[in-house]
């Protein structure tokens, strides 16, 4: 299970040197709206399995699913709270 959290909280800057290029924005605004794009609160839980099988002496089988839940607990554009799984099953030749 992996947890995360983070924010910037009491970003500023100065524009400086960079006020007359980028005029008609608004630095103020921009800076205290910063400090709600970073906010990060996420969990995550992964399990998977796998099987071997022993086809012949050269000739192993093998399967493995993986089980993902995400949580966002702090959306911000969208929630990206879900699950999904994964399949995979293949073939080793061994020489």
């Amino acid at each position: 299970m992996t947890t995360a959290a983070a924010a910037i909280d009491g970003f500023s800057y100065d524009p400086g040197a960079l006020a007359p290029l980028l005029t008609g924005l608004d630095f103020t605004l921009m800076a205290s709206a910063f400090g709600g794009f970073s906010d990060l609160d996420t969990r995550q839980f992964v399990q998977n399995a796998g099987v071997n099988v022993r086809v012949s002496h050269d000739v192993i089988l093998y399967g493995v699913v993986e089980l993902n839940r995400f949580t966002d607990r702090q959306p911000y554009l969208f929630d990206a709270t879900g699950r999904y799984a994964t399949l995979g099953a293949g073939l080793h030749w061994v020489f």
